[in-house]
C-alpha cells in the first residue's frame, strides 16, 4: 500500500468502524491503509478497541478517585460501566501508581484462620519430606530456590 496522509474523513470512519467491532486488520483493509495507521487514529482519538467515543472529563475524574482510593481496575470497570482498558489509560495518563509494597488480591484472614493455615503448611511439609525421605529444612530451602 501506498502512504498518503490521514484525512479528518478517514479519521472518522475509523471511530465509527472500531464501534461496530472490527478488527484493525479489516478496517485498515476496507479504508486501503495500513494497521499501525488504524492504531494510531485510535490513540489520537483516545479510543482502545470497540470503542467509539472518548472518556469525558467527569467520567475520567470519577475514575481517579476511585483508583485514589485504592480501588482496582476490576471494581472500577463494574462500577462505572466502562472497560479495564479504559481505566488503565486513566491510571497510566495520570501517573497513578498503587500504594508501596501491595500489590494484587488482598486477603483478610481471622487469626483463627492464619492459625490453621499455618498448621496446614507445616502438616504438608511433614507428608512431602517423609514421603521423599528428605528433611523439612531441605525442602523449604528447596521451595525457596525453587532447585537443589
Amino acid at each position: 500500500m501506498r502512504w498518503h496522509p490521514i484525512t479528518a474523513e478517514t479519521k472518522e470512519k475509523v471511530r465509527i468502524l472500531s464501534g461496530s467491532g472490527m478488527l484493525s486488520k479489516h478496517i485498515a483493509a476496507e479504508l486501503g491503509i495500513c494497521t499501525a495507521s488504524v492504531s494510531n487514529v485510535r490513540k489520537q482519538l483516545g479510543l482502545s478497541q470497540n470503542e467509539t467515543e472518548p472518556l469525558s472529563p467527569a467520567m475520567e475524574a470519577r475514575i481517579r478517585k476511585l483508583l485514589r482510593e485504592g480501588h482496582g481496575a476490576p471494581f472500577i470497570s463494574k462500577t462505572l460501566a466502562v472497560t479495564h482498558a479504559r481505566v488503565y489509560q486513566v491510571k497510566r495518563a495520570s501517573n497513578l501508581k498503587g500504594r508501596p509494597g501491595t500489590t494484587g488480591f488482598r486477603f483478610t484472614l481471622s487469626e483463627l484462620q492464619k492459625r490453621d493455615l499455618r498448621r496446614e503448611i507445616r502438616a504438608s511439609e511433614k507428608r512431602l519430606a517423609a514421603k521423599f525421605g528428605i528433611s523439612r529444612l531441605y525442602l523449604r530451602r528447596f521451595q525457596q530456590r525453587g532447585r537443589s
